[in-house]
């Protein structure tokens, strides 16, 4: 039969029948499917189950977020362009802190019998002789009568302070209660000041600022009457500093 298929045959029947030749039997021919150019032809499509619907509405509305999101970034880019544009740009806020001017120095403090108080802005280890320059200006002013007794020492800040308890205010408040325990012992009835610590020690920065050396002032926190000067260190390396000593004496009628 494959011979006949090849050869076009599509149905064959004998003529005769040989005498010891099979039984004749009927074969069924090979089906041809007939199929058209265009199914041939047709790309094929892979079938994919149908999405679901809550899946499609979901896929929209990301669309919409996505567009109004879009939307609202290049707003904020045409603003901010033409502000820089018109020249109208906004500075970020600044903090402002206030700062509170710390306080750091040592005192040298004399309390002789005769009430005089002076109070040198003291050079720890400088090595000047600033206790004998302060008995010649005694002296000299007819203040010292007897041997200048011992200095004592104020060093501000006390030990660990923060910035706020180490400030001009506190220092004076310190130094007032040092100079009350003395005063209770000794009433003080003039004041002698030496240096801008010293000064800024017993009234306010604002204060002292209008305070000139040699200026006669009065000093709220006692009822005594004080002088100020430059420190007895500044005075001995700068030695023009005596003549300011000797006009703020003669002020109080002392000088000779």
């Amino acid at each position: 039969m494959q011979y006949l298929d090849a050869m076009g045959v599509e149905q064959f029947v004998p003529r005769k029948l040989l005498a010891n030749s099979a039984e004749l039997r009927l074969c069924e021919l090979p089906v041809q499917l007939e199929t058209s150019l265009d199914e041939v032809n047709a790309p094929q499509v892979e079938e994919r189950p149908l999405p679901q619907a809550a899946e499609v509405v979901n896929r929209l509305l990301d669309t919409v977020t996505l567009v109004a999101e879009k939307s609202e970034i290049q707003s904020v880019k045409d603003s901010l362009q033409s502000q820089s544009s018109s020249g109208e740009t906004s500075n970020p806020p600044q903090l402002v802190t206030s700062e509170i001017e710390q306080a750091q120095f040592s005192l040298a403090v004399w309390h002789l019998q005769n009430g005089v108080l002076a109070i040198d802005t003291h050079e720890p280890r400088s090595g000047l002789p600033t206790a004998k320059l302060l008995g010649n200006i005694l002296l000299a002013g007819g203040l010292l009568n007897l041997n200048l007794p011992q200095a004592g020492v104020i060093n501000w800040p006390l030990g660990v302070a923060s910035q706020a308890d180490a400030g001009w205010q506190a220092a004076r408040e310190y130094v007032e209660s040092y100079l009350d325990a003395a005063n209770q012992k000794l009433e003080t009835s003039l004041l002698l000041i030496f240096g801008d610590a010293a000064l800024k020690s017993l009234i306010s920065e604002e204060e002292a600022a209008q305070i000139q050396f040699g200026q006669k002032f009065s000093a709220s926190h006692f009822s005594a009457s004080a002088i100020y000067f430059p420190a007895l260190g500044s005075i001995l390396r700068h030695p023009e500093y005596k003549a300011l000593v000797w006009r703020g004496l003669s002020r109080l009628g002392r000088a000779t």
